[in-house]
């Protein structure tokens, strides 16, 4: 992994456990946080291009294909934002557009097979949390759940599964 792979996986990493805690205590998702995120990524993008313009001028630095990074980021974002923007609004917005938009962002920071990844643990976590909960009678089925720190559990998991892939 190069060096700002490196720096945007660490931003990310971050990002999510203080989110996942606000989530957790407050119930919310600062705009002002996921603003930062994304203009933090767009200044990484920035520097990477910098890097890439000063270097030979191929989008092939250090033997990274940075095109391929950057359709893979795109993508993933597009996709989980709108997957997640069609679930809140069919919903009755009981998903909260803070979630929509953290899953907008994310995507830019893990690429797209991480946050596929990372969401599909995310649910299950969500559903195994929420399951033992309810079994324990401590919810009920009308109970809302914070999902952001489900989504960092989820995100965290498809991280190490990534690291120590064959």
């Amino acid at each position: 992994m190069h060096a700002i792979g490196v720096i945007q996986l660490v931003i990310g990493v971050i990002a999510l456990l203080y989110l996942a805690v606000i989530d957790l205590r407050c119930k919310i998702v600062p705009n002002k946080t996921l603003l930062l995120l994304l203009i933090t990524r767009i200044m990484l993008y920035l520097v990477q291009f910098l890097i890439i313009c000063v270097g030979d001028g191929k989008l092939q630095l250090f033997g990274v294909d940075h095109a391929s990074i950057f359709t893979s980021e795109v993508s993933g974002s597009l996709l989980l934002g709108g997957f997640f923007m069609l679930i809140a609004l069919k919903s009755g917005h009981a998903l909260g557009f803070g979630d929509v938009k953290l899953m907008f962002i994310l995507p830019l920071y893990f690429g797209l097979d991480i946050s596929l990844l990372g969401v599909f643990f995310a649910l299950l976590s969500m559903l195994v949390v929420s399951g033992v909960f309810i079994g324990l009678k401590k919810w009920s089925r009308k109970t809302q759940l914070p999902l952001v720190p489900c989504i960092a559990c989820g995100f965290f998991l498809a991280i190490l599964v990534d690291y120590f892939k064959m």
